[in-house]
């Protein structure tokens, strides 16, 4: 169990001045969050049960605040207040399909409210439900966009993220909260990142298929000059040519064709 003191109601969205343990009788000082202070303890008991053999060096949130009240007049005004923007580029808008509640989703928050407190817990795991699903998105496309390095994993996972909002059989209220995901702006700018991402891996690994071409090419345009000088015999015995002349003459001009060969194709791959 953890105390914290913080100077807003907003706590997931604020730092957090101090916290103090219930069996400790003395204030810790620090400069977090309520998701980093859960994480470090969690880390942290983690590293010690195995012998501090996995010690993560960098991590992030996907955060998202689930609000409950039937004291909210105004939905936009509190989601701006909740979010710390100064407005909204869409109007709020509900999607339930119940009588029993009002629920607005948004990006990093959700808002429930005109909900009756006699069926608050239906609301409660509703909305937990719809907001798990909703960061479970978010955090795919991140996953897909920054982690992923594999071509055929991203497209996997892009196949896999696109086939979700065409599941047949989910309920209505689902089914409104993946149709309003999809239609964020936040999704459609991962979406079209991942396609660039996409299309980068692409020519990337157009680009290796070429460079592998132009190492065999060069072992073949190798081979090939090693062959021709094995023929200068012959025009020696049957031509009187001095070999000395003419094998300078070949290697002058294979190294001269070969060097502005291997130019044009550095040129050419030299993107990646």
């Amino acid at each position: 169990s953890l105390k914290t003191t913080h100077e807003s109601s907003l706590v997931t969205a604020h730092e957090i001045s101090n916290n103090q343990f219930f069996d400790d009788e003395s204030v810790t000082y620090c400069n977090m969050r309520i998701p980093e202070i859960i994480y470090k303890n969690i880390s942290s008991f983690s590293a010690e049960s195995k012998y501090c053999r996995y010690i993560p060096d960098q991590y992030s949130f996907v955060h998202s605040m689930l609000v409950l009240s039937n004291d909210i007049d105004n939905i936009a005004d509190y989601l701006c207040s909740l979010l710390g923007v100064n407005e909204l580029g869409t109007q709020p808008v509900n999607i339930s399909t119940t009588n029993q509640y009002q629920y607005y989703p948004r990006d990093g928050a959700g808002v429930i409210t005109k909900y009756n407190a006699e069926d608050m817990d239906a609301a409660l795991y509703n909305g937990i439900l719809l907001e798990a699903i909703k960061l479970y998105i978010y955090l795919q496309q991140i996953i897909n966009m920054d982690i992923a390095d594999k071509r055929n994993k991203v497209i996997k996972n892009d196949l896999y993220l696109e086939s979700l909002f065409f599941a047949p059989n989910v309920p209505i209220e689902t089914s409104n909260l993946l149709q309003y995901i999809y239609s964020t702006a936040s999704f459609r700018h991962h979406k079209e990142a991942i396609k660039l991402k996409l299309s980068y891996m692409a020519q990337k690994n157009e680009s290796s298929k070429n460079r592998n071409g132009v190492i065999l090419n060069a072992l073949l345009y190798f081979i090939s000059v090693i062959s021709l000088i094995g023929t200068l015999d012959v025009l020696e015995d049957r031509m009187n040519i001095p070999f000395c002349y003419s094998f300078a003459i070949v290697l002058f001009l294979s190294s001269v064709l070969g060097i502005l060969w291997l130019v044009i194709e550095w040129r050419r791959n030299e993107r990646f």
